[in-house]
């Protein structure tokens, strides 16, 4: 019995270990702007130029900031003015290829996962596709020839992003700057994005929610948080 309980919990730590690297392995995905941008060595505009990206390129963020925002990008870390990335949301890679249709008379196909990205196609409604990556509330999926990006709600393929956490008054932490990127760049939101859910934080959430027809109690719900990124 003690080796079996002892077995039994060993697999425990072991599921656990995973869940923990599988979350702590969550790419936070971004595009630079059409105009460009300067990858720096250090948050200031004096800093050494490490690379010079162009608009439309895909890079990780790390940790964002009122002015700079650290990211990776082909395996170099720096840092680039906030005001020039677009945050796109979370990448998932699914575990094997997921087969699936599109279920609304048309949906765009784009290059890149972004509503002002170039439309590559138009899909018919009962097109089949195949999908093995979500960034964001996009799927990456092949049909026919075309590989792109497509709505997850265009599709019958379900997301698989985890719910989003509620986050409130007081909260703290990488969530919360995410989140006050993402109110900034939605153009609710001016103050310093710190990580930290003040007051001005509430107002733009609770102005979001009250345009977007949500119950605007200033509390970043699951839906609200849904519905901002995608």
């Amino acid at each position: 019995m003690k080796k079996r309980a002892v077995g039994t919990l060993i697999l425990c730590m072991l599921a656990v270990l995973a869940a923990l690297s599988a979350l702590a392995s969550v790419r936070k995905v971004g595009w630079i702007n059409a105009r460009g941008a300067q990858l720096l060595e250090k948050p200031n505009k004096n800093a050494t130029v490490l690379a010079t990206l162009a608009g439309g390129e895909e890079l990780t963020l790390l940790l964002p900031g009122t002015k700079y925002t650290r990211v990776e990008v082909g395996g170099v870390t720096g840092y680039v003015a906030t005001q020039s990335i677009r945050y796109i949301g979370d990448e998932v890679t699914f575990d094997a290829p997921e087969r699936g249709r599109i279920t609304v008379a048309s949906a765009n196909l784009r290059a890149r996962p972004d509503h002002s990205a170039v439309v590559v196609a138009q899909l018919a409604k009962n097109t089949a596709v195949e999908a093995a990556l979500q960034i964001g509330p996009w799927l990456q999926v092949t049909g026919g020839k075309l590989t792109g990006y497509v709505s997850v709600a265009y599709t019958d393929i379900a997301s698989r992003l985890p719910e989003y956490t509620e986050l409130k008054m007081g909260a703290t932490g990488k969530e919360v700057r995410y989140l006050q990127l993402a109110l900034a760049q939605a153009g609710y939101y001016e103050g310093e994005i710190n990580g930290v859910f003040g007051a001005r934080v509430r107002e733009a959430v609770r102005r979001f929610q009250k345009d977007n027809k949500l119950p605007d109690s200033g509390v970043a719900t699951a839906a609200t948080l849904a519905l901002l990124y995608s």
